[in-house]
């Protein structure tokens, strides 16, 4: 029989009509009957996980946020051996700026970090976006450019386990792109 269970809890404020932020902490418990081999061994897994944005708009067009992210994984199985025990997280910034109301300029750089403690194995990937819209009509059809680069990073990260082994894959993510796109809005904004 599987089990879970979970707790959230989230304080939100704002230091005055420009600055929204918002902390988030949830917990997760997960109870899995699984088999190695011809045995039956289950895993218990908790999660807790942080989570975090703050925001700014100046009366100037700029807008910053930031958010921030944290999670915490132990799994064991019922025998007592640690299956993946491991903490991650990311940090993004960005920082965009209107001008004449029908464009807007901006950059997205985020970094994320994937430490699997029982395996002393550390994963690092960084990017960075530029991004440029132009309102081609009055609040409905906006044309999109931008360009995102993977900065000097190491490969993007995937983890899965079982009850008794844990898998680890490394998909090479190196380069940079371009990217042109058309964005209707079938509601204009108020």
């Amino acid at each position: 029989v599987m089990a879970t269970a979970s707790f959230n809890a989230q304080l939100v404020g704002q230091t005055n009509y420009r600055t929204p932020w918002y902390v988030n902490l949830s917990y997760n418990y997960r109870y899995l009957p699984q088999f190695s081999g011809a045995e039956k061994v289950s895993l218990n897994e908790h999660t807790p996980i942080l989570r975090g944005r703050y925001s700014y708009r100046a009366p100037f067009g700029l807008h910053l946020m930031m958010n921030g992210s944290a999670v915490y994984i132990n799994s064991r199985n019922t025998e007592g051996v640690m299956v993946n025990e491991s903490i991650s997280g990311k940090l993004s910034l960005s920082a965009f700026y209107m001008f004449l109301d029908r464009f807007k300029v901006g950059a997205i750089g985020d970094t994320s970090v994937y430490y699997l403690i029982n395996r002393e194995t550390t994963n690092w990937v960084n990017t960075l976006q530029l991004i440029a819209e132009a309102e081609i009509l009055k609040r409905r059809l906006y044309l999109t450019l931008s360009a995102h680069d993977i900065l000097n990073s190491s490969d993007s990260y995937m983890v899965s386990y079982t009850a008794d082994q844990l898998i680890q894959n490394w998909i090479p993510s190196y380069g940079r792109y371009f990217l042109v796109g058309f964005k209707w809005k079938f509601r204009k904004d108020r």
